[in-house]
């Protein structure tokens, strides 16, 4: 019997591993940063550990004010535990593309089929356009990560009779984590995305009874014409 692509788990998640490894960890070490966002995020994850002060962004002694601080703590904490290099300052959004893949590959397995995530995961992971986001130190990925899996979370209290604290509780902390990676873009973002699901769940289940009512007259009328 042949077995598809993504039936089998550890085996699809070591392919999806192996096209990460090729495709992301030979650019954590080049080229260097630039000198517009690369360099001034970096700094400012520098100066954490310099300067002691993790709350507090700051570039060049001056305080800045204008990021949400989770990207920089990552930033940071590699810079300490691996040294401060270019690989160390892409570490975080190397990783967090390699989470992104595996809540795709388990969103797909647990709501659709197992093929669905295998091919979810392969397809991001091949893709042109995450790649070019991991080009420049901004976290756009990791909001892509922390609203993927707030979806999985919101889906599995959808698919529960009584939504479990696992995932409501799981839920609020991905939205916590993204306002703390992009503002409020962490919080409105999956609501709206919630908001227009819910929405069209109700049109979808309101055009459904509209038919559902609508059938027997129209048979009662039909059978009216055809009765002499």
């Amino acid at each position: 019997m042949t077995t598809l692509p993504g039936q089998r788990f550890w085996p699809s998640l070591a392919i999806i591993f192996v096209l990460w490894v090729v495709v992301y960890v030979p650019g954590l070490l080049q080229p260097s940063l630039f000198d517009d966002a690369d360099s001034a995020h970096a700094e400012a994850a520098r100066e954490m550990l310099t300067l002691h002060d993790w709350v507090t962004l700051h570039e060049n002694g001056i305080r800045y004010l204008e990021k949400a601080p989770l990207p920089y703590w990552a930033i940071a904490a590699s810079f300490r535990l691996f040294g401060i290099r270019e690989s160390s300052a892409r570490l975080a959004q190397g990783l967090s593309v390699l989470a992104l893949l595996v809540v795709l590959f388990q969103i797909g397995r647990k709501f659709l089929s197992p093929e669905a995530g295998f091919w979810a995961a392969v397809v991001n992971v091949t893709s042109f356009g995450p790649y070019l986001f991991t080009r420049i130190l901004i976290p756009d990925l990791m909001v892509g990560l922390w609203l993927a899996l707030g979806l999985y979370f919101f889906l599995l209290g959808w698919q529960e009779q009584q939504p479990s604290r696992l995932a409501c509780w799981g839920l609020a902390a991905t939205v916590a984590l993204n306002v703390l990676t992009k503002s409020l873009i962490g919080l409105v973002f999956p609501c709206a995305i919630i908001f227009v699901f819910l929405f069209l769940v109700v049109a979808a289940s309101m055009v459904r009874v509209s038919a559902a009512s609508a059938a027997p007259s129209a048979l009662s009328a039909a059978g009216n014409r055809r009765s002499p």
